[in-house]
């Protein structure tokens, strides 16, 4: 047998530990399309998908190479398993909002400071704070005083939209299609005492009325992005938008943005933050053709 030798870099091992990662990751991603595809109860109650889920997020977390990525995108295994995989990741993560804004709305006491026991609290804040700097530095914030911006997709544990509004002094219009997530999200904002400063909405993206905002930010999981942002083009002119996305290997858990279908709204794509280590969606800013 020939003998396979390296560099004293370890090249030859580094790439072999590499492989063997995407690989890891291939096989989580078949694992859980077949675990949520199979399982009936995808919310934190369950302690399989708890396990699955934190895997596959742990996993994709993970900084990927150039090449990585590529070879993750061309598996014939991704390709036959990523579109369910993505409708069941819709499903579970829906779920789990639900069990945590409805565990919440249970307490005797509910603070802002409770919501800090939300499993992943650390990565939307994260996650808002980046944003928020982006944001900030293109010009897309309203002023505090008399500012408002609204939050397209914020289910039912509106946490990007309560920390916004906590950031910032902004009234943020929660915006949602789902009428047990608009309720869900009333009843925690109303133990809160936020109610007046995020008014809760149930109606559809594409149907929303947007004229009273200077600023519009698009959830992730709001499957037709376009339609709801061409709604804003024609509601909203010349308001600053912030569209949440993935790139890389995120793709296995978020459908990336069709950016040149934005452009051909009329959107000018000024910026984009990236994921990392502690979050995984990127964001892309736009400000609207006036």
């Amino acid at each position: 047998m020939k003998r396979i030798t390296c560099d004293v870099t370890g090249s030859c091992a580094m790439r072999m530990i590499r492989g063997s990662l995407v690989e890891t990751l291939v096989e989580a991603v078949v694992h859980a399309e077949a675990v949520l595809s199979r399982e009936r109860d995808l919310s934190p109650a369950n302690p399989l998908i708890n396990a699955v889920l934190s895997r596959l997020v742990g996993l994709v977390g993970v900084p990927y190479g150039p090449e990585e990525e590529r070879a993750v995108a061309a598996d014939e295994r991704i390709g036959r398993v990523r579109d369910r995989l993505l409708g069941k990741l819709n499903e579970a993560e829906g779920a789990m909002e639900l069990f945590a804004a409805e565990r919440f709305g249970r307490q005797p006491i509910l603070t802002l400071a409770s919501l800090r026991t939300f499993r992943y609290y650390a990565n939307y804040e994260a996650l808002l704070r980046l944003e928020l700097d982006h944001l900030a530095e293109l010009g897309l914030l309203p002023a505090a005083d008399g500012g408002s911006a609204v939050f397209v997709g914020s289910g039912p544990l509106p946490l990007s939209a309560i920390l916004l509004h906590a950031a910032t002094g902004l009234r943020v219009a929660c915006v949602d299609s789902d009428r047990a997530a608009c309720e869900a999200a009333r009843t925690l904002i109303g133990r809160l005492g936020l109610q007046d400063a995020l008014p809760v909405v149930h109606a559809a993206g594409e149907d929303y009325d947007y004229g009273g905002h200077a600023l519009a930010l698009v959830a992730s999981l709001v499957a037709d992005k376009r339609a709801v942002v061409r709604r804003i083009c024609a509601t909203r002119p010349g308001a600053g938008l912030a569209v949440r996305s993935a790139d890389g290997v995120r793709t296995l858990l978020y459908e990336p943005v069709d950016e040149a279908g934005l452009e051909r709204l009329g959107c000018r794509k000024l910026g984009q933050s990236s994921g990392n280590g502690e979050v995984i969606n990127s964001t892309l800013f736009y400000r609207l053709a006036p």
